[in-house]
């Protein structure tokens, strides 16, 4: 069995190799294995004053976060409080949605598997929903504007409005707001006294700050002038921690440290409950499954104006491995990192994808307008053998991408913006779902 330090040390080289070349300022990479944590920080917080990443620099952890809120309703779970199979309104009553269908059977299963059918954001700015702890509750209040693009529990379509709701029952049942909720319920208890949710407890700690590109293609970084977060978004990603705190975190889902919740609990979680964006991988309450070359994995990953992140489990084995980043563009050394654990571990690696050609009648029915959280409209047409996809926001045009058929409904992006993600089209439908969201045909 490889220890922590052995994994950490070739993990740490990998990191490093691609830090440098994608130009990522700082990185802090963290693993457990047989009970053992080894981690360690590289490069450094902020390329406008550099100070050296270590293993208690903070970072946001961004979409991590959803497991956190996951974790907090299985203690509710557990304590006879919460029923994920209950409609929403039986614990907040009050909520308002555009279709009333959803309203009433929308539940918090699918609230925490992304299966509400909810579009996935709230236009316009959150932080008019203000700081205080009320912000969950006047985020929900404005839901009635939000479309509804599938039957709840119908379709995955990845939804961070889905965990806002969430975050909004989850305070009203443990009777205080959704961050004290989770610092008594989970973050003391596993000793995370680094963490917190707030920029102004952050500031207490040593933070990295985000950073950008300088320019497309370059790995020149320069910071993001911000590090503003909207407290209505907390529940999906507002968790600040460094790496030492996260792996005290993943330790709770290995089985090891306090109890927060029971090893049932734990199982649960972790149950593939409906199929995912790729083909293979599933979602749980809060984490993303899958089983690549037969190992099961389960993880999480997350990204924010500036930062990008990823925690990964391997159960069986025993192991975890957390990678923080200071950059938008860490997706894909997050990505490099959690291959080369699972290649060094499993002797998995990932296959070349394969293309498909389909005819021009196949992809002319594809052909239209469509609905799209974040734009107005994304018009969908044949171009060589695949698919352009030209995107249009605030009236004007947002940019052109190209894509590939994978299968007869499943398209990757080859060129353009959000490069490597998904488009899937479900037969008989008008849903499609676009880089992990759901979107609807227009026209």
């Amino acid at each position: 069995m490889t220890t922590a330090s052995e994994l950490l040390a070739s993990l740490t080289e990998t990191t490093e190799k691609h830090r440098l070349d994608i130009g990522v300022p700082g990185v802090a990479l963290g693993v457990a294995a047989g009970g053992e944590v080894a981690s360690t920080g590289l490069g450094v917080t902020s390329v406008a004053d550099p100070l050296p990443v270590t293993t208690n620099t903070l970072f946001r952890l961004c979409s991590i976060t959803k497991i956190f809120a996951a974790t907090l309703a299985m203690t509710l779970v557990e304590e006879g409080v919460l029923d994920l199979d209950a409609p929403v309104v039986a614990y907040y009553p009050e909520l308002s949605l555009a279709d009333a269908d959803a309203r009433a059977s929308v539940t918090m299963r699918h609230l925490l598997t992304h299966a509400s059918g909810l579009e996935s954001e709230l236009r316009g700015d959150l932080e008019t929903f203000g700081r205080n702890a009320d912000a969950l509750d006047r985020v929900v209040s404005a839901y009635g504007s939000l479309r509804q693009f599938a039957p709840a529990g119908e379709i995955w379509g990845y939804c961070n409005t889905g965990y806002w709701l969430a975050g909004a029952v989850l305070a009203r049942l443990a009777g205080t707001s959704f961050e004290d909720a989770v610092s008594r319920r989970v973050l003391e208890p596993l000793g995370m006294t680094g963490s917190c949710f707030l920029a102004e407890d952050a500031v207490l700690g040593q933070v990295a700050l985000p950073h950008r590109r300088a320019s497309a293609g370059s790995p020149e970084h320069v910071p993001i002038p911000s590090f503003a977060f909207p407290r209505a978004r907390v529940p999906s990603g507002g968790v600040i921690a460094g790496v030492n705190d996260l792996l005290k975190f993943a330790g709770l889902h290995l089985g090891n440290g306090p109890a927060v919740i029971s090893e049932a609990g734990r199982a649960m979680m972790r149950e593939p409950l409906i199929p995912g964006d790729s083909a293979g991988d599933h979602q749980g309450l809060g984490w993303m499954t899958s089983s690549p070359g037969g190992t099961p994995v389960v993880e999480h990953s997350g990204s924010y104006k500036g930062y990008c992140t990823r925690l990964t489990l391997l159960p069986d084995l025993g192991v975890a491995v957390a990678v923080l980043t200071n950059s938008d563009d860490g997706g894909r050394l997050c990505r490099a990192v959690k291959e080369a654990a699972l290649e060094l571990l499993t002797g998995w690696r990932t296959a070349e994808v394969e293309y498909a050609d389909l005819g021009p009648d196949v992809l002319a029915a594809y052909a239209g307008d469509y609905a799209i959280p974040g734009v107005d409209r994304i018009r969908v047409s044949p171009h060589e053998g695949g698919l352009r996809l030209e995107l249009v926001k605030n009236a004007a045009p947002a940019g052109e991408s190209l894509c590939r058929a994978t299968s007869e409904t499943e398209f990757e992006i080859v060129h353009g913006p959000s490069l490597g993600s998904r488009l899937v089209f479900f037969p008989g439908s008008p849903v499609i779902r676009l880089g992990l969201r759901l979107g609807a045909r227009l026209s």
